[in-house]
């Protein structure tokens, strides 16, 4: 019964049909009150960090092509010297440590996590991992 529940809004989301119009027209002003919470609840504060950022995400977590994305626009870039910055999610380590300068690798795979070391090995970008992104951003403007 569970997984029948989970295929219906599922298909609800991806590909309705005329029978799941009811609940989406149902549930749109819940969606419009939603928006507007989330609008004042957190505010867009923003700071200009004096170089130019790509920032590579969305909602989906895993499996949408992030990682093969940034290594392409950094491949792209690489005349500029680019710098990937990641949270480093799988790493044994804390902190801001960088994974690699301009291709030389620093650490091993434990201290920067496998997508960090991933982006390291096919890329000549310096490539940083810290759980504060503002941080790292200024330790690759150093670079």
């Amino acid at each position: 019964m569970k997984t029948k529940i989970y295929s219906f809004f599922e298909d609800m989301l991806f590909c309705p049909k005329w029978y799941h119009y009811p609940f989406i027209f149902l549930f749109l002003p819940y969606s419009f009150l939603y928006m507007v919470i989330l609008h004042f609840k957190f505010p867009k504060k923003f700071e200009d960090l004096g170089i130019p950022i790509i920032s590579v995400g969305n909602i989906i977590i895993g499996g949408s092509g992030k990682t093969p994305l940034s290594i392409e626009i950094a491949n792209r870039f690489k005349h500029l010297k680019p710098c990937v910055v990641l949270r480093g999610y799988g790493r044994k380590s804390k902190g801001l440590i960088v994974v690699s300068e301009n291709g030389d690798i620093k650490v091993d795979v434990d201290a920067s996590g496998d997508e960090a070391m991933e982006i390291a090995l096919k890329t000549n970008a310096s490539v940083i991992v810290s759980e504060d992104r503002k941080k790292a951003i200024k330790k690759a403007k150093e670079k």
